[in-house]
């Protein structure tokens, strides 16, 4: 088994030929087993709110962006995008950073404590309040079907 990647070694900024670059990352990840992945499904690119634009732009325009040419768009229908506020730099995250996730990767909702449930009830107007307490964490269980930029051109470290 060789050693595998699903981050940018260089930072690549997000441009079309860099989500192609990306994109071929991610459909050519092998299994534990050193295998092809199988059915990779719906590719979805999440981005912060600063690349929305650009990345609906060379995703789902009917042609080509940033060509003088009037070539088929590959993307539509292959490459959804989502944009997040949470990956903002304005919660910590990044104006450049983007990620691709392919269908089944293993993005999980750990919940912590099971819902708990409150009715109370006032008896002077009978007016009910209901509450539920819980907690949880989004997270993954697995590298493979996500692959991920830091988008600033600089050299990833660990």
């Amino acid at each position: 088994m060789t050693a595998q990647s699903n981050a940018s070694a260089s930072g690549i900024t997000l441009t079309e030929l860099n989500t192609e670059t990306g994109r071929l990352a991610l459909i050519k990840q092998l299994t534990d087993n050193g295998l092809p992945m199988v059915d990779s499904g719906a590719i979805t690119l999440v981005v912060p709110d600063d690349l929305e634009k650009d990345a609906v732009i060379f995703t789902g325009s009917q042609k080509r962006a940033t060509t003088a040419n009037n070539d088929l768009n590959f993307y539509i229908g292959r490459i959804n995008v989502i944009s997040c506020r949470w990956l903002n730099s304005t919660f910590g995250g990044s104006a450049t950073k983007w990620h691709l996730t392919a269908g089944g990767a293993r993005l999980k909702l750990y919940i912590r404590q099971q819902p708990d449930y409150l009715e109370t009830t006032d008896g002077n107007n009978w007016n009910h309040t209901y509450s539920v307490m819980m907690r949880a964490a989004a997270g993954f269980s697995g590298w493979q079907k996500t692959w991920h930029s830091l988008g600033d051109g600089a050299a990833y470290a660990s």
